[in-house]
């Protein structure tokens, strides 16, 4: 009697054939984490790699050192290519961050940068074009996407151009960010989880983008405008420095009444209101909360550590760099919205029972 026999698929060839259909499912350029893989499909770290690297001796994948798997086909950018960095002179703190960890990403893949630092607002054209002239792509910072000298000369070089952290695709350029609205409806159903009905917000309320997630919370517990209120900014003239901040907190601490809770528009802003309460006898939790955004690294280190909210920065930049490794067209628009991630630390808790 002869055997029946019996087709077997090792397991990473089935996994090869789901990341092949994740790929064009999702339209990736590149792939997500290992951890992330391994817990969608729920595979050992040897069952996926054998799998990326069937897909990358076929030419689908592109593993670079420091940045991630990218998905082939790739644009002419090659690992010793040449990247321009345009950030702005007076970047806050979360800029500055991940300006030093996308220069640490970058070095890790054996590309090649070039820094230039602007003053926004008095643009030297004649530098930005020599730069522009020999760099092979460019990535611009949050605050310089708003000048329209930077946009125009980014855009007329020709170059694969992409706004790292900020949505800047009404202005023709192709951005990654995260996802605001997201991370302040998390820190917002947070509070509301501990009990809090009364709210103070540093927030612009011309920001739709922070205000909607918060209203959205809101609204899902059953509250109205009476829930909060906005301590008054001139937001049209911010000064990201920490004197500005420190004012504003000044005017928050004045205009406090029976609020319990109270959201800044980011992290380095919450500081200093920790900073003015702690030194008023205000404690923190017992007596308010207190939220920022961002997740700088001063915010787990302050003597009350940060509740905060934020995207992954390697994932912010891995997008960003794969997007410049991706085939798309310079003038072709790509946006990406990572989801942040909620950060509770000790500046939150219950609220205090009368």
């Amino acid at each position: 009697m002869q055997d029946d026999v019996l087709e077997y698929e090792p397991l990473y060839e089935k996994l090869r054939k789901k990341l092949l259909e994740q790929i064009e499912a999702e339209h990736l350029t590149s792939l997500p984490n290992e951890k992330e893989l391994m817990t969608r499909y729920h595979v050992s770290r040897n069952t996926l790699r054998r799998a990326i690297l069937g897909l990358t001796k076929a030419k689908i994948l592109r593993p670079v050192q420091g940045i991630g798997t990218l998905v082939n086909p790739v644009s002419d950018l090659k690992e010793d290519s040449l990247i321009l960095l345009i950030y702005d002179v007076s970047m806050p703190v979360y800029q500055q961050e991940i300006f030093r960890e996308l220069l640490f990403r970058l070095g890790q893949s054996r590309l090649r940068t070039s820094v230039l630092m602007v003053d926004k607002e008095n643009v030297d054209v004649p530098v930005l074009k020599s730069h522009l002239k020999e760099c092979d792509a460019v990535i611009v910072d949050m605050d310089c996407s708003f000048s329209p000298v930077i946009r125009e000369q980014v855009a007329k070089c020709g170059k694969k151009r992409i706004c790292l952290r900020w949505d800047a695709t009404r202005f023709q350029f192709p951005s990654v960010e995260t996802d605001l609205a997201e991370g302040v409806y998390l820190l917002t159903r947070h509070l509301l989880e501990l009990g809090h009905r009364k709210f103070l917000l540093l927030i612009n309320p011309d920001d739709m983008r922070r205000m909607s997630g918060f209203l959205r919370a809101l609204e899902e517990a059953g509250l109205d405008s009476s829930a909060y209120r906005i301590v008054p900014r001139n937001w049209e003239k911010v000064d990201r420095t920490r004197r500005f901040d420190m004012a504003h907190a000044r005017e928050m601490l004045a205009v406090r009444t029976n609020e319990t809770a109270i959201l800044c528009n980011n992290d380095c802003l919450a500081l200093c209101v920790e900073e003015l309460l702690l030194a008023n006898g205000v404690r923190i939790p017992e007596d308010v909360s207190v939220v920022g955004f961002d997740n700088i690294a001063d915010s787990a280190d302050f003597p009350v550590p940060l509740t905060t909210c934020s995207g992954k920065m390697e994932e912010l930049i891995r997008e960003a760099i794969a997007y410049l490794f991706s085939n798309r067209k310079p003038n072709e628009m790509f946006y990406k919205k990572i989801m942040p991630e909620l950060v509770i630390r000790q500046s939150t808790g219950p609220v205090k029972q009368p």
